[in-house]
């Protein structure tokens, strides 16, 4: 079949090398395009508040301000089941400006699937996400990480749609 259409040194055991190595090579290639279209993608949005979201496996991550009250939230949403209750809620970054942030006054949504924690000011969490390659988000004994690498153009533009709408 294509063995006589090719030179001779692709024939015998040489061709079927030449196959398996850009099989190999194709299959690779898909694979990257696979991850590549699946991978998370810190997405920010101005309007009609600046916002920052992300969906992650077991979590969704929505950052906002909102110009009218002043005010700076972050909500972390589990996909698969409630969040331990708590009465201390921990983030701890990890990378090259490490970080941990506590507080007292975050809150649970009513199905316990939602810790949202807000502020009026939020410069060590911006800091945190954007600066860094790992969050670990802790309420009680629970732990889960997030994968922050990516964060840093969605948070630059974060951070300049606030700077606008302060002026």
């Amino acid at each position: 079949m294509i063995r006589q259409f090719l030179p001779q040194k692709f024939c015998s055991n040489n061709f079927s090398r030449f196959t398996q190595k850009r099989a190999h090579f194709l299959t690779f290639g898909l694979s990257l395009l696979f991850v590549s279209e699946f991978a998370s993608a810190w997405t920010f949005s101005p309007d009609p508040i600046c916002r920052v979201t992300e969906k992650q496996q077991l979590i969704e991550i929505d950052l906002t301000y909102d110009h009218a009250t002043e005010i700076y939230a972050i909500a972390f949403t589990k996909t698969e089941a409630p969040w331990a209750q708590s009465q201390e809620f921990s983030i701890r970054f990890e990378g090259p400006r490490p970080k941990l942030i506590r507080t007292n006054r975050h809150q649970f949504s009513a199905d316990g699937f939602t810790l949202t924690a807000s502020d009026t000011g939020f410069g060590n969490v911006l800091d945190g996400l954007q600066y860094n390659t790992l969050a670990a988000l802790q309420t009680g004994d629970e732990r889960i990480f997030i994968q922050i690498h990516k964060s840093f153009p969605a948070i630059e533009a974060f951070r300049k749609c606030v700077d606008a709408i302060r002026i």
